[in-house]
């Protein structure tokens, strides 16, 4: 019985440091010690290059650490790409498959396509594009037991037939020449998830693995406050909850991708107003909740628009009322 499965994530153009729409797709396909590669990207009209570089990336601090592994080339409008390589020697990189956060095409350091596997937003996170060697160098070679023998078998495995192992090297080699149209019913979204354990398995010395300590120092920091700050009633409010405050310089303890607030225009003329903030979570509408900080406020479609335009898009009301206008309540973030 051999391992099989498949992951999809679509590629999103960046240019000058603006996302655009969907632009193409990427599939994944892990048979036994192999993944094959297949990449599919619309390009816009009017683009000069006839090719473009291949990366794998791994978010590094504040950035994404890519390292080239091939090159995309353009066919009628296209940019496609098939390849197999080792899933856990990632085209001679010295890396598995799973300590990437995913792939970047690149025409240059300005105009790229990023295809993320945990579907993050990464226009916050330039590129750093390495070669396989400098690669090496960042990431030493020795790393932790992989998460591979952990993996549960298919509940559709794919078995080698006897005696047909000729015909199915054949039909193999005819499916790499032969580019076929991909239909997301297709695809089967569970193979390379954050969710599962010792995914990113690295080794301590690693950028990434300090990067993930930062984070877990970062949620610690704000369950710690939660608990030990000044607390603020939410007396009919359902929507938030655990809610306490803090000062702007209390941002510092959260994790780093988070401090950009700290100098948040509409953060700080908040804070300068009410002198305080809020920090707490927000239940979901699925039942989920996420950490937040509200900027304490008065609703109206000025404040509104300057809200909105610095990253507050979300108003809670203390008081139920027919009306927003007029209200006083809380301006909230999601933090990360």
């Amino acid at each position: 019985m051999s391992l099989f499965k498949r992951k999809i994530t679509y590629f999103y153009e960046h240019y000058q440091n603006h996302v655009g729409n969907t632009a193409g797709f990427l599939k994944l396909e892990i048979r036994g010690d192999k993944v094959k590669i297949n990449i599919n990207i619309q390009e816009p009209s009017a683009v000069p290059y006839e090719e473009a570089g291949l990366y794998f990336y791994h978010e590094a601090g504040d950035h994404l650490s890519a390292v080239k592994v091939g090159t995309v080339k353009r066919v009628n409008g296209m940019l496609t790409y098939q390849a197999r390589t080792q899933w856990q020697q990632m085209f001679q990189t010295g890396r598995d498959l799973y300590t990437f956060d995913g792939v970047a095409v690149v025409y240059n350091e300005k105009h790229y396509y990023i295809g993320d596997f945990q579907d993050k937003n990464r226009i916050e996170f330039p590129l750093v594009l390495l070669t396989p060697k400098d690669e090496k160098e960042e990431v030493p070679k020795e790393k932790e037991q992989t998460w591979y023998e952990d993996i549960p078998s298919p509940a559709q495995p794919v078995l080698a037939k006897p005696g047909k192992e000729k015909q199915e090297k054949q039909e193999e080699k005819v499916e790499e020449q032969t580019p076929k149209k991909e239909a997301d019913e297709d695809f089967q979204e569970d193979s390379i998830s954050a969710n599962q354990t010792n995914v990113y398995a690295k080794c301590e010395n690693c950028p990434y693995q300090k990067k993930r300590g930062e984070q877990q120092e970062g949620r610690n920091a704000f369950e710690k406050m939660i608990k030990e700050y000044p607390k603020l009633p939410m007396y009919g409010v359902v929507e938030l909850f655990d809610c306490v405050r803090i000062h702007p310089r209390d941002i510092g303890k959260l994790d780093i991708r988070n401090w950009r607030l700290g100098v948040n225009s509409f953060l700080t003329h908040g804070f300068y107003t009410y002198q305080y903030l809020l920090l707490g979570k927000v239940r979901l509408d699925h039942g989920g909740e996420r950490p937040i900080i509200g900027v304490p406020g008065v609703y109206s479609s000025r404040e509104k628009y300057l809200a909105n335009m610095f990253g507050f898009e979300q108003f809670v009301s203390v008081k139920k009322t027919g009306t927003k206008t007029g209200e006083f309540g809380y301006w909230i973030v999601e933090l990360q």
